[in-house]
């Protein structure tokens, strides 16, 4: 049986052609899945050793984001120059940036030495009881539950990632 000739060429084509330079592990996984067959990948590649020779064989590099908190994240970007706040951004699914940050990006100021992102909570389930005066001034009256992560990115300098997530106060 012939050995596979994996189209590089037409892999990296597609990479280039993308809007998005930051990937999550699971992000590579559906694009294996999908797009294996275009490139001719051997049957024997699996989405780990996928994963393995575009960091050996392509531009795609692997960024580790570490946190005293929480495990490690690994990212892996396609090419070079890729903004820090697209690796934030890339931590949560639906995340933005806070209003800090937003003015920093758009050269309002601000600095890049810290990166803000935002994620608001899940939606919660109505609240079938009678709304009073009381309930409102007492939800006012808490602040917003703040979570914080910081992440320093490594290889970045010395940027760090700060998430916050707001949601509903606990009670």
């Amino acid at each position: 049986m012939p050995k596979s000739q994996i189209n590089l060429t037409r892999l990296e084509e597609d990479f280039e052609q993308k809007a998005q330079r930051v990937f999550s592990q699971s992000d590579l996984v559906s694009i294996f899945a999908v797009r294996r067959f275009e490139w001719n990948l051997p049957r024997s590649m699996n989405p780990n050793t996928f994963v393995e020779m575009l960091l050996s064989r392509t531009k795609m590099t692997q960024v580790k984001l570490n946190s005293p908190d929480y495990p490690r994240l690994l990212r892996y970007v396609w090419g070079a120059g890729v903004a820090p706040v697209l690796l934030a951004l890339s931590i949560k699914r639906n995340s933005f940036c806070s209003h800090g940050s937003a003015m920093w990006i758009h050269g309002l100021g601000g600095s890049e030495r810290h990166i803000f992102v935002n994620s608001e909570q899940s939606t919660k389930p109505p609240n079938r009881s009678t709304l009073t005066q009381e309930g409102i001034d007492r939800a006012f009256s808490q602040r917003a539950e703040k979570v914080e992560t910081h992440l320093q990115i490594s290889g970045r300098d010395d940027r760090c990632v700060e998430w916050e997530e707001f949601g509903e106060p606990r009670s």
